[in-house]
């Protein structure tokens, strides 16, 4: 009988903290929620986990900006854009399917000319342009292709590359100065570009694989891309530059070259498809 009492009152426990629990993860989710939108320029409203008018009419705008379905709900893609719900595993593994036939390095490095050049030998890449007079590389056939594929995702363009296994952004964001390029980046993750977060400036590894063979007249890229801009900014730095100095790929002209590093860029960001 006590045996018996005892589970009564856990069962009577639970029914009551169960509400409570659920409760206060909902309130925390919509805290959460007007927190992102307050920082992303919406008015939501006070920052008190309440759902009311303010908040619904902003997750509106929210939705109506960024292509998703607009119903002032809290609905799974909305949830997953603001990024208080993690996309599922599933997605992303949805989008690359295939194994990466070849691994680029995805830390930034401080690099020299000698170390751009050997990279681009022995990785089989591109290099139209010959820029063997100033200490970089010469026109170069490599042997690397491609398999893309163009997605739209959460109303955001993306390009997948199943020969690397990145996902990329279709389209480059013109003339970001150098001194913001990181306060831009967290912007892109803070919307939660395509759903996904984890955005991030690609190595020149990765940025250089993207050049097309030299045959090309002009425009060497994919023309997969949205490529209006053409000097991108890599996340890897010169070696031994008294100035900050970072490399980067004119897709325009199919070049890899330093530039000061407080310049404006063009930021083409990669994913590496993994949340």
């Amino acid at each position: 009988m006590r045996n018996i009492a005892r589970f009564t009152i856990i069962l009577m426990l639970i029914a009551w903290l169960a509400p409570s629990a659920l409760a206060a993860n909902q309130e925390q989710m919509i805290k959460q929620v007007q927190q992102t939108l307050q920082k992303l320029g919406y008015n939501p409203g006070p920052i008190d986990g309440i759902w009311g008018n303010k908040t619904a009419v902003a997750v509106k705008k929210y939705q109506q900006k960024h292509g998703l379905t607009v119903t002032g709900a809290l609905d799974e893609q909305t949830q997953t854009a603001l990024g208080v719900r993690s996309p599922q595993v599933s997605v992303l593994d949805q989008l690359v399917t295939k194994q990466p036939v070849i691994r680029l390095r995805s830390t930034p490095k401080a690099l020299s000319k000698a170390d751009i050049v050997t990279m681009i030998r022995e990785k089989g890449f591109h290099h139209p342009d010959d820029y063997a007079a100033v200490g970089l590389s010469p026109r170069i056939t490599g042997t690397l292709t491609h398999e893309y594929e163009r997605k739209t995702l959460y109303g955001d363009k993306i390009v997948i590359d199943h020969t690397t296994g990145v996902i990329w952004q279709q389209r480059p964001t013109a003339f970001v100065p150098g001194k913001n390029v990181q306060l831009f980046v967290e912007e892109v993750n803070a919307n939660r570009y395509a759903g996904l977060s984890h955005w991030r400036l690609p190595t020149i590894e990765e940025l250089a694989s993207l050049l097309t063979a030299p045959e090309q007249a002009i425009d060497f890229i994919d023309p997969v891309f949205d490529m209006p801009y053409w000097y991108c900014l890599s996340a890897d730095t010169v070696k031994g530059e008294a100035s900050p100095s970072a490399w980067g790929v004119f897709f325009e002209e199919g070049y890899v070259i330093p530039r000061n590093a407080e310049d404006d860029f063009d930021i083409l960001l990669v994913h590496s498809g993994q949340e």
